[in-house]
């Protein structure tokens, strides 16, 4: 989605600019046939966008920024993981005509949140 917006506000730019795809590739220094893949939206490494959007007068920066933080993602992750564990177990309970009441059922997730804890992070993630 990003890729399509950079390269569709790079097509403007072009058109703004009345600049040949020819004069692209000679002051970006990309091939033109790479120029041409990278304008009709085809796959074109972000380097050689980089180098075609600094021709065009663009300066070019891609930036990440973290949504949550690893504690946070951590977390998360023990939920889910109680969650599937805890899925099970009243699964077996209907099963068995014994399900537990809302109290037994948060007790269950506490323990099943603290077993979970003592697995190697590296492992939580699978």
């Amino acid at each position: 989605m990003l890729r399509e917006k950079i390269i569709q506000d790079l097509i403007k730019r072009k058109k703004s600019m009345e600049i040949s795809t020819d004069n692209i590739s000679k002051i970006s220094g990309v091939s033109i046939a790479t120029v041409k893949r990278t304008f009709s939206g085809k796959k074109t490494s972000l380097e050689s966008i980089e180098k075609i959007a600094t021709s065009l007068g663009y300066s070019f920066e891609i930036a990440i920024k973290p949504s949550l933080t690893p504690k946070m993602m951590y977390e998360q992750q023990l939920q889910k993981k109680a969650d599937n564990i805890v899925k099970k177990i009243l699964k077996t309970s209907a099963l068995e005509d014994q399900s537990p009441d809302n109290e037994t059922v948060q007790i269950i997730m506490a323990n099943a949140i603290q077993a979970i804890k003592q697995i190697p992070k590296s492992e939580i993630w699978a």
